[in-house]
Parts: C-alpha cells; structure tokens; sequence
C-alpha cells in the first residue's frame, strides 16, 4: 500500500527547510520546494495560456494567481502554512476563474458527457433515474452533504493539529493543494456544464427550509458554474481516506462513508454526472501520488 503520510526521513527534510529559510545551508535548496508545487506551477502554465487566449495581457490578477498559489510554503510557521492552505485554496479557485468566466462559458461542453453516459448506460441516464427517487428526507441528506464541501479538508488538517501531528499536516496540505489545482487545470480545460443546467430533465434539488438562501450561496460560490468535470466535492473525501488510510487512522472509515455518500448525492442533486465523480477518483489518486514521488524526489537531492 503505498504511503502519504510523512515519515522519519520527511521529518527532517523539513528541519533542514527551516534551516534553509532561516539562511541555512544552499545545498537542502531542494526541500524548500512544496511537494504540490508541478501540479501547481501546470495549473497556473495553462491559466496564463487561456488569458492569452482570451485576448487579456499577464497582469496584476495572473501574479497575483502566482502568489497565492505558494503563499502557504512562504510562511515559517508549520501551524500558519497548514491554516494558510485552505484559505488560500478558496483565493485561487475566485481569482483564477472571475477573468475567465466568459471564454469558459463559451468553450463549456453541454452534450459530450451526456452522449458518453448514453453510451455506458444504454436506455438509462443515471442522473435522472437517481432522481426518480426524491423525496424531501433525500434532498436534506444530500444537500447537508454537499454542503460538507470544507469539512473533507478541514477535518484531516483539525485531526493532524489536534494530535499536533505537524508533519502529518504539512504533507496532508500539499496533497489537498495538489488535488485542488489539478481539478482547477481540468476546468480550464475542459470545462463542462452540469447536468442541472444541460438537461432539461434533470431538477436543480434544494434544501427545503432554504431554496432562496441555497440559490444565493450558489451565487455568491460558484465562481465558475462549468465545473461539473471533475468533482472535487468527491475527490477532496477520496483523497482523505487514500491519506488517513495509509496512517491506519480509524478516522479513515469517516471519509469512506462521506466518498460513498457524496457519490450518490452529488449525481442526486443534479451537480455532476458518474463520469464526474470516476474522474474525480482519479484525480484524487494523481494528486496524492504526485505529492508522494515528489517528496522523494526533493529527498534524495536534498
């Protein structure tokens, strides 16, 4: 089984980058590098190409995207970064997609995906004969767990800093990081639209002590609405049992249960196709793996 967590080894690389930050040794340069840091610096490469594309010049927005991107490893403090890294991950997702909204817009896939689940379902759509089954106990469950978006990062990183794990935080960080700008990248890319606003079959499905309040949040959230492809609200609780897993934490079957209900909810409720939450699986694994190799990787140049 292979191991996110941060073991003897990365425990001290990470001394030795406080060393190298504190005006240390040049030759541990390697470990000041953040182990997100190729899925990011490619999210940031395509960014950049699709404002060229857009007919917007680099500009104050575009390093302010750079910034943000590595804000959290420019802090010494390990309990600042990892508090830094979620905040910091909300900053980009606005300030990468508010310049881009209309070339997304109108680049946004309505019928591919649709087409692809025809074919992998034949006679059926999944999201519709989901829905199919609403009733309002099902819309609350679903819509209390979409609405859990933030808690699959903030619990993993509240655990590592309760057990003042930091290490453990540190790396968590990166990989959550990793996830989130690899799932970013994809929706520049390949930007796809919902089934709630690609099919006319499918309900918008709302909380029902608060339609007109969930409607606002979604206005006030959804920076980008093109962003059916991948789900990261599915690939952020995928990436913490993967990481709570190879720790043997208990906590691990939490994220196991939250994977398996944001599956079903988010096709529910008309966010997301299948094909969604599979790439969302996928991304989760990259993410975490990527992260993986370039810890060793820093290592055995540091």
């Amino acid at each position: 089984m292979s191991s996110y967590a941060t073991d003897e080894t990365d425990v001290k690389d990470m001394g030795r980058l406080l060393t190298v930050m504190a005006g240390g040794s040049a030759s541990d340069v390697w470990a000041r590098i953040p182990a997100y840091a190729p899925i990011a610096l490619m999210f940031w490469l395509v960014h950049v190409a699709f404002r060229f594309r857009a007919g917007g010049p680099v500009g104050v927005c575009d390093l302010a995207l750079a910034a943000l991107l590595f804000l959290p490893w420019s802090v010494r403090s390990r309990l600042l970064r990892v508090l830094m890294s979620a905040a910091a991950y909300f900053a980009v997702y606005y300030v990468a997609f508010l310049p881009l909204l209309d070339d997304i817009a109108a680049r946004a896939h309505w019928h591919e995906i649709p087409a692809l689940e025809a074919a992998l379902f034949p006679g059926t759509n999944p999201v519709i004969a989901v829905q199919a089954y609403r009733t309002t106990f099902l819309n609350v469950i679903f819509c209390i767990g979409y609405t859990l978006h933030i808690a699959n990062i903030l619990v993993p990183l509240l655990f590592f800093l309760r057990t003042r794990d930091m290490a453990n935080a540190d790396s968590y960080s990166s990989s959550f990081l990793a996830c989130g700008y690899l799932g970013f990248a994809i929706y520049l890319l390949y930007p796809v639209v919902p089934p709630r606003l690609a099919l006319p079959e499918v309900t918008a499905v709302t909380p029902p002590w608060a339609s007109d309040a969930w409607h606002t949040a979604g206005s006030w959230f959804r920076a980008n609405p093109y962003a059916a492809m991948p789900s990261l609200h599915c690939a952020f609780p995928v990436l913490s049992y993967l990481y709570l897993r190879s720790i043997h934490s208990p906590l691990r079957w939490v994220f196991l249960g939250m994977s398996i209900w944001l599956f079903v909810g988010t096709v529910y409720l008309g966010e997301h196709y299948v094909s969604d939450v599979v790439a969302a699986m996928l991304v989760a694994w990259v993410a975490a793996e990527s992260v993986r190799h370039m810890r060793r990787w820093s290592h055995d140049r540091s």
